[in-house]
């Protein structure tokens, strides 16, 4: 190996705190793994350091330096910057990633998008050419023969929508027409596109007031300076139209909404003893006003067990449950006062989740009825019926504080991050992001963009805005 001057090597790596990289460039080294015997030869190293979270919300977002440039100033792996950044709950907005994607590319090509570049658009001919022996895939007979097949078996149609050559030039031209009418990259960045809610902040507030007949409520509640629309009794109620209360642009002037926004105004609430209930465009406004009216006290003493059949399951969800009914319920109890169904417990295969033997899939009671002690029954009934090891459940905190499952005996693991959501503002499509991308852009939207471009590029292109939620609560069940 060959050798160095140790003090120069020591001044320039920890007194003058030159990266890897500029170190393997000074001293004319070829790899890290080389970089990396020179150091440990001179038994030389960087102090290793653990930033404050405000030090590295400093670094990470307001100067936007990168992982690996992180993981050189503090001498330590990337895995260890990452695993900092989450302990602190430290994120980059997706505003912050595009703006770093742009940047790069212009760095690199001179462009915004990989489309608008000459040297890409030639580097994809050649390999198509190389390939196919043609300029673009969608010329190649033999892939678009196999596109149509693909088709056919997955969705059983063919028409000229989804004809591969036709739906890829009419979406290319479409962007193309959007950039050039209304000089913005995605239409949802149009004030024309921004017009097309509803109408003002205030609207959707009177119109959820409308409803709210023979219900005792107050307006603008407020707790630590922070205020909620509607209080009903002990529910808090948040109306969150997507034109006000999204993440990808700002509405008169305003800044795009936190991600964290809406959990956070749980999290409020709930710590001051209350039941929060958000109200998105794509909820059903009628079921939040059925679950606010008064309510029939039934004791679940005075009610039945029965298995419930798939009809009856189903008709109850999607009259009564928020998300309505889903698909693997395979065990249905329901608990039947005077012969009628009020309410149910459904449990299935864990769906996301296969370190569990059962899923708790639904618990819903008939809008018009409080069942006291009926979770306890129907949940007592399964585990004496089935002897369960193990089971997972998931509480939608945007509508629910996760109290049921504490006095069911269940244990609280993890509060997943807020979830995505994609709403079209003109044509009230709604997508959650797990949905884009399980099924991808093409199939939901009928195009045909291909592979190359993000889901979130081609969401926002296509008119969409990013709504998030407020997390899912993780509850399991594990028998001692």
């Amino acid at each position: 190996m060959k050798e160095y001057n140790r003090e120069e090597l020591y001044n320039d790596y920890v007194v003058n705190n030159l990266n890897r990289e500029e170190m393997m460039k000074k001293y004319n080294i070829n790899s890290l793994t080389t970089l990396k015997r020179v150091l440990s030869k001179y038994n030389i190293q960087k102090p290793k350091i653990n930033p404050s979270k405000e030090e590295l919300y400093n670094l990470y977002i307001e100067q936007n330096i990168s992982l690996s440039d992180l993981a050189n100033k503090y001498n330590v792996s990337e895995s260890k910057i990452k695993t900092l950044l989450t302990s602190y709950d430290i994120k980059k907005s997706s505003d912050l990633y595009t703006k770093n994607r742009e940047k790069t590319m212009i760095e690199r090509y001179g462009v915004k998008a990989p489309i608008q570049s000459d040297e890409i658009k030639e580097k994809m001919k050649q390999t198509n050419l190389k390939r196919y022996g043609v300029e673009n895939v969608f010329q190649s007979e033999d892939v678009k023969e196999k596109i149509k097949e693909t088709i056919n078996k997955k969705y059983g149609v063919n028409n000229i929508m989804q004809n591969n050559e036709f739906s890829h030039k009419q979406n290319e031209a479409a962007s193309k027409t959007i950039l050039e009418k209304y000089g913005v990259e995605y239409f949802c960045l149009h004030p024309d596109c921004q017009k097309a809610s509803s109408g003002s902040n205030s609207k959707p507030n009177k119109e959820f007031e409308a409803m709210l007949k023979n219900i005792e409520y107050e307006r603008e509640f407020v707790i630590d300076n922070r205020s909620f629309d509607f209080k009903v009794e002990n529910t808090l109620i948040e109306i969150d139209p997507s034109i006000t209360h999204n993440s990808t642009f700002g509405y008169k002037g305003k800044d795009p909404m936190d991600k964290n926004y809406h959990l956070e105004k749980s999290r409020l609430a709930i710590n001051n003893g209350y039941r929060c209930i958000h109200v998105f465009d794509w909820d059903d406004v009628n079921k939040v006003i059925n679950a606010l009216k008064p309510k029939i006290k039934v004791y679940a003493r005075k009610c039945e067990i029965r298995e419930v059949n798939k009809f009856d399951t189903d008709l109850l969800l999607n009259t009564n449950h928020f998300q309505g009914t889903c698909t693997g319920q395979t065990i249905r109890l329901g608990l039947y006062y005077n012969d009628n169904l009020i309410q149910i417990m459904t449990f299935g295969k864990p769906r996301y989740n296969n370190n569990y033997e059962y899923e708790l899939v639904r618990l819903c009671t008939v809008s018009s009825y409080y069942v006291v002690g009926g979770a306890e029954k129907l949940f007592k009934y399964f585990i004496k019926t089935y002897n369960p090891k193990s089971i997972v459940s998931y509480c939608d905190y945007a509508k629910f504080s996760g109290n049921v499952y504490s006095r069911l005996g269940f244990k609280l693991v993890k509060h997943n991050s807020p979830t995505k959501h994609w709403y079209n503002l003109k044509t009230k499509k709604h997508f959650t992001e797990t949905i884009v991308n399980l099924q991808g852009v093409d199939h939901l939207l009928k195009t045909n963009y291909g592979k190359g471009t993000s889901n979130d590029e081609l969401m926002l292109k296509n008119g969409f805005i990013e709504v998030y939620d407020c997390g899912q609560l993780r509850y399991e069940y594990k028998l001692q």
